[in-house]
């Protein structure tokens, strides 16, 4: 079933817990081309940072230390919101073990550290899948 040469997910990844995230990677593999590319859009430490600091969100994310992320690879933090069937909320990952754990299903080419969004707070994500 392998269609498509480009997959792209901005703030998409950014809200689905690590299980979730894998499972959906996995049709992204599925799904991409040999030779394709996966261009997917995720938060680390500077967007842990601004949760934080942030006047609504510091409350539950004040406790994820640097330390932390590194040790643990995530950390998410869910919110309610009744229309989604899977759990929903805020992830930050750290770029190693993303690189690691992702480039299982597809190999992991670049993590561009902030290159997304307004203000450019999301880092980049970019996957090749093998020819």
């Amino acid at each position: 079933m392998a269609r498509f040469d480009v997959l792209y997910a901005i703030s998409v990844w950014t809200h689905m817990n690590r299980e979730v995230g894998a499972r959906w990677l996995q049709e992204v593999s599925r799904l991409l081309r040999p030779g394709g590319l996966a261009l997917i859009s995720v938060s680390s430490y500077y967007v842990l940072e601004m949760h934080r600091k942030h006047k609504e969100l510091s409350a539950i994310w004040k406790d994820v230390r640097d330390e932390d992320l590194k040790r643990e690879g995530s950390a998410f933090r869910s919110r309610d919101y009744s229309m989604m069937k899977e759990p929903y909320g805020e992830i930050v990952y750290d770029p190693e073990w993303l690189t690691a754990e992702w480039s299982k299903a597809i190999p992991v080419k670049e993590f561009n550290i902030r290159a997304v969004g307004g203000n450019a707070r999301q880092d980049l994500v970019v996957m090749h899948k093998p020819a």
